[in-house]
């Protein structure tokens, strides 16, 4: 079905676009998506590779704050998948 724009169909969709245009413009700025730059991407961060020393509160400080997790948290994860970097950030879905 095809349907005529013209200024005597009184169906008009002329202006219409404009219209839609601006609305769709709305939206997208009102459900525009927040940056995502403070978000982790796992080659942000170096070491895939070693270990992390759980003695070391220094280390662990360090780690979580890369992670964005708790010690407490990089503490469980280490009890449950060891000191590997790659095995912690597997876990951690990183």
């Amino acid at each position: 079905m095809e349907i005529s724009i013209t200024k005597s169909n009184p169906g008009n969709l002329a202006g219409r676009s404009d219209k839609l245009a601006v609305h769709m413009k709305e939206e997208m700025d009102r459900n525009a998506l927040e940056s995502d730059e403070d978000t982790l991407e796992a080659e942000s961060f170096g070491a895939t590779t070693g270990i992390i020393n759980a003695d070391d509160p220094d280390e662990l400080d360090q780690w979580a704050r890369k992670f964005q997790i708790s010690v407490q948290d990089l503490k469980a994860a280490i009890v449950l998948h060891g000191h590997k970097i790659p095995d912690v950030k597997k876990y951690l879905s990183i």
